[in-house]
């Protein structure tokens, strides 16, 4: 959305977002999953819905996407939040998932992480290491064995699960 967007253009889409929000996340809660990000866009008449989905154990598989997609679609077109027609896309937010809070970093403790910092550490701003959690708004990040660093969360722009093929 760009500058240009009118007023009420912006306020429908958010509308309309919390609206899918307030839907999605009972249906989510039933079937064990739960929502990692949710996107509503419009680009010309083109509409489009993407549900990030996540499980707390293991991963999200193509079954839940397909039972997700299902029940949101039937569910959104009987309380016809969308005016027009619309794409759903279900999927899970990926290997290399975002990490964006402080939350996620605690879930994600034990698991190879790639942080983007704002300003530089030790002449650095990408570190790659083991996520050994937060302690007082600081990152405590494992670059090699028994070498640890520290990085305020405030400095990170950008964090990832960095996965070795």
């Amino acid at each position: 959305m760009g500058s240009k967007e009118p007023f009420f253009f912006i306020v429908s889409s958010m509308l309309i977002t919390e609206t899918i929000r307030d839907l999605v996340i009972p249906v989510l809660d039933s079937l064990g999953l739960e929502l990692f990000d949710l996107q509503f866009q419009r680009a010309g008449s083109r509409q489009t819905v993407r549900i990030f989905i996540d499980k707390k154990e293991g991963g999200v598989t193509l079954d839940d996407c397909q039972r997700v997609s299902r029940e949101i679609g039937i569910l959104l077109d009987i309380k016809d939040v969308i005016p027009g027609r619309y794409v759903l896309e279900v999927s899970s937010p990926g290997i290399s998932r975002p990490i964006r809070n402080e939350m996620d970093f605690q879930r994600y403790v034990g698991n190879k992480i790639k942080v983007k910092l704002s300003t530089r550490i030790s002449d650095q701003k990408v570190f790659i290491g083991v996520d050994r959690g937060v302690e007082s708004e600081t990152l405590r990040l494992e670059i090699e064995p028994g070498k640890e660093i520290r990085i305020p969360v405030k400095q990170i722009v950008k964090a990832n699960l960095e996965v070795d093929f």
